[in-house]
Parts: structure tokens; C-alpha cells; sequence
């Protein structure tokens, strides 16, 4: 972590949310955390309005897929380890 440096992860850590959210979005489902650019963290907590938080933690960790039930959503937390197919992985294992 120290050789990459705490800007360069971060960049990859909004990278990989935004990559996220915006195809949660295009399948109908509903992001909590903020895309706000000065509220924006490394966190993506999302939510379905048709599927439970533990619905879709389960399609998750069934997956091998590691997230966390918080405040009626499911919560993603990428690091500089994830990729963008990691990200694509979390979209196949939801159900639409």
C-alpha cells in the first residue's frame, strides 16, 4: 500500500465504485451511499426495490462474493486488490 501510495488508490477505489454504481443503476437498482464528489468514499451500499438487503447478500455470499448487510442495503467495499471483472462478478451474482 505504501509503495502505491494513498492517492492512486483512491482514484481506483471511486474508479471501481462509479464502474459499480452506474451499472446497479442501468439494472433498476437503487444506490444509497452518495455520488457526490466531496461525499464519495470507497463504499458502495446499494438496495432493490423488488429484493431484500439479506436476498441479496445471500445471491452474494453464495457467490464467494464477502459484503455486509447495513442500514436496509448491501454494502461493497473494494480495495486496490479489486478489479473492474471483481465488479462484474458482484453484477452476475445479483439477481435482476
Amino acid at each position: 500500500l505504501l509503495e502505491v501510495g494513498p492517492e492512486p488508490i483512491a482514484a481506483h477505489l471511486l474508479d471501481l465504485t462509479d464502474y459499480l454504481a452506474q451499472r446497479l443503476l442501468e439494472r433498476g437498482y437503487s444506490v444509497l451511499s452518495p455520488l457526490e464528489p466531496r461525499q464519495r468514499s470507497g463504499i458502495l451500499t446499494f438496495c432493490h426495490a423488488q429484493r431484500s438487503a439479506q436476498e441479496l447478500f445471500a445471491a452474494l455470499r453464495q457467490a464467494r462474493i464477502v459484503g455486509a448487510v447495513r442500514e436496509g442495503g448491501v454494502r461493497i467495499s473494494p480495495h486496490l486488490y479489486n478489479t473492474r471483472e471483481e465488479m462484474d462478478a458482484v453484477l452476475a451474482a445479483l439477481p435482476v
